[in-house]
């Protein structure tokens, strides 16, 4: 009889990262000053970034205990792909 091989499938945690990124032009005395205003003009929503800001993309395959790390936010928005 042929041996028949068995193909076991296994779980993988890919972590995939896209980078967004848009210029902004701010009026301001230093420049320490114009990253506060970026940042606060970030954080508050003024600035939003969206698909149009793309500009790369990551996929880095994570250890095996990655999943067991997750916060519970994180296992929650947790895809499976076939």
């Amino acid at each position: 009889y042929p041996v028949q091989e068995v193909n076991i499938m296994r779980e993988f945690c890919i972590l995939i990262t896209e980078t967004l990124s848009r210029p902004v032009m701010v009026k301001a005395e230093t420049q320490e000053e114009a990253e506060q205003k970026a940042v606060t003009a970030y954080y508050s929503c003024e600035v939003v970034l969206d698909a149009s800001d793309f500009v790369d993309v990551n996929f880095e395959t994570q250890d095996s205990d990655a999943v067991d790390r997750m916060s519970e936010e994180d296992k929650q928005r947790l895809k499976y792909v076939k």
